[in-house]
């Protein structure tokens, strides 16, 4: 059982002059929110070669068999989680935003941890499965990997999600808006430019907006080494000050640095 719900709209303007590139996304209103729900099981059935209703056969040969039977762990193992923690509830509310996540009936293990749940969306991205190994390419095949994880189910296992983003009720945010500066962004368009080495820079906006603008300033800059050998990832995410139902936010940066280096014995994998 699958059912999604999308009543938003995304609008992309580029300056091929400037390059700079800006992105708005209409925020769904909070009676016709952004929702997916899905529900997956395995079961077992068996029929005559008639169009009845009944079993006549399984009823002499197994009394307690049923026509149709869920494989299943039995129901101690089939969990309800919240993806969403409370905080996460509380931030989505001062950024105008209904946030929901949450699995039932579900058996899968590594379902019940966080830590799990990130490494399956992170695996999702993976480039070492997409072709072409573009960027563009490997963000929207990622996307539709995690649409086809939760429409097409390839687990025996029983389970179910549903998630649902809107506008909340007080200071609703209207529109996120992507302002991106790309004079500085240079594109990894094969694997050649991969093997050569690579720095890719990128700095721009994310604005929240709504009768109070939340706007966020980005920066990212990316260095990969010949071969791909090590790869440096610089990350700062600078929330500017705004004033929300008479309370002051105040600046406040986020800065993620990643290093990586290959140390197999082998030859390094190749994009």
């Amino acid at each position: 059982t699958y059912k999604h719900q999308l009543k938003s709209a995304v609008t992309a303007v580029l300056d091929t002059t400037t390059r700079k590139l800006m992105v708005t996304m209409k925020v769904p209103e909070a009676e016709t929110p952004f929702s997916m729900l899905g529900h997956s099981q395995t079961f077992i059935y068996t029929s005559n070669n008639k169009m009845v209703g009944s079993q006549d056969y399984l009823k002499k040969s197994c009394p307690t068999c049923m026509m149709k039977q869920v494989v299943s762990h039995g129901e101690e193992s089939r969990k309800n989680t919240d993806l969403l923690k409370s905080e996460y509830h509380e931030l989505g509310h001062i950024y105008g935003l209904e946030l929901a996540g949450k699995l039932f009936d579900c058996e899968i293990p590594e379902m019940t941890s966080s830590g799990q749940q990130l490494f399956a969306l992170l695996k999702s991205f993976s480039p070492m499965s997409k072709e072409p190994k573009v960027l563009m390419n490997i963000l929207f095949s990622g996307i539709r990997q995690v649409h086809a994880f939760f429409f097409y189910f390839p687990r025996i296992e029983s389970c179910g999600a549903n998630f649902m983003i809107s506008q909340s009720r007080m200071d609703p945010v209207e529109e996120i808006i992507f302002e991106l500066d790309l004079m500085k962004f240079q594109y990894m368009d094969n694997s050649k430019t991969i093997m050569d080495g690579k720095k890719v820079a990128m700095v721009g906006n994310i604005v929240f907006s709504g009768l109070v603008k939340r706007i966020h300033h980005i920066e990212i800059d990316l260095v990969v080494a010949p071969m791909w050998r090590k790869s440096n990832l610089d990350l700062e995410i600078k929330r500017m000050p705004f004033m929300l139902q008479s309370k002051n936010y105040p600046e406040f940066p986020i800065v993620f640095h990643m290093k990586n280096r290959y140390f197999g014995i082998d030859r390094p994998f190749l994009f």
